[in-house]
């Protein structure tokens, strides 16, 4: 919408042509410098920017909108054939991935408070390809809804007056009236915290080369409930296994096709239960029937990176 022309007012010839210009002059200034671009449109029209070097990331929309229904309707198929069309259609590092921004209600609204599915949300946000983006207040559940207002109240921050945003005289906004509940100084003094589940993923998402840059393969595991992927880049493999139900699950298997040698593998949590099956792969590098776990416990969530020989 930035070019209108008469009753064409999205993604109109003129928009392209400026904004290819400008980014032309950006990088002329400086070549590290980042366009993100906010093309609230499908990803077919929204992947266009990106290619034809008019920003160098677009915001997921599709994907945001199935993340959020793949997980309120439990369906780990829906998850991973959006995860998979949406990050193919998007050159390398050119998906700014996002749960929900400024004008849309915030992901506690939209999966109903469920604490369970918004740390799955995180997961399945910070162990995707492409470029993480967490609205504020996210990584500690604030809730708002529309009008656009009320999504964008003081960051909770503590339990003091005014939730710790301001010393000063009233903000524009007033806090939420949980934030004695849900704020940073409370969440940050409980290990098991979705905020604190937020600082794992991204410390454990910065050292892991695989999940910042390789490659993306979702698992069908037989079970709707269940969702697996791997993530591979240059001999790391790491397997991603959520439960996405409140109750125990033990009807599910996975069948893996890597780009690994043969041989047997230990199965290392880097998130969640730390005592899992290993495995073996054959001569083409595949598993059959593999569960880490016999039993998948509620809202279980596993981060695993399957080393060799051990």
């Amino acid at each position: 919408h930035l070019i209108e022309d008469g009753n064409e007012q999205a993604n109109t010839p003129e928009t392209h042509a400026y904004l290819k210009e400008f980014y032309q002059l950006v990088k002329s200034i400086n070549p590290q410098a980042m366009l993100v671009g906010e093309v609230w449109d499908s990803s077919f029209a929204a992947v266009k920017y990106v290619k034809d070097q008019e920003m160098d990331m677009g915001f997921g929309f599709d994907l945001s909108t199935g993340l959020i229904k793949g997980l309120n309707q439990a369906d780990a198929k829906r998850l991973g054939n959006s995860i998979s069309f949406e990050t193919n259609m998007y050159p390398d590092n050119s998906l700014a991935t996002f749960l929900t921004n400024h004008d849309m209600n915030r992901v506690s609204n939209q999966l109903l408070g469920d604490e369970g599915q918004m740390k799955n949300a995180a997961v399945l946000l910070l162990t995707l390809k492409g470029v993480p983006f967490v609205y504020y207040g996210e990584e500690i559940g604030m809730t708002g809804s529309k009008p656009d207002e009320q999504i964008r109240t003081p960051m909770q921050w503590s339990a003091a007056d005014r939730a710790g945003f301001t010393t000063g005289g009233k903000a524009w906004m007033g806090v939420n009236s949980d934030y004695e509940k849900r704020n940073v100084e409370l969440q940050s003094s409980d290990a098991g915290s979705l905020l604190n589940l937020y600082r794992a993923l991204v410390q454990l998402r910065q050292k892991t080369t695989a999940l910042l840059v390789g490659d993306y393969q979702w698992i069908d595991t037989g079970s709707s409930q269940v969702y697996a992927a791997v993530r591979e880049y240059e001999g790391q493999a790491i397997l991603v296994v959520l439960n996405l139900t409140d109750g125990p699950l033990s009807d599910y298997a996975i069948d893996l096709d890597l780009n690994q040698p043969a041989g047997s593998y230990s199965a290392n949590a880097l998130l969640g239960e730390s005592k899992l099956a290993g495995l073996t792969l054959d001569a083409n590098g595949a598993a059959q029937d593999y569960r880490p776990l016999e039993e998948l416990p509620a809202y279980a969530r596993l981060i695993i990176e399957l080393r060799a020989g051990e």
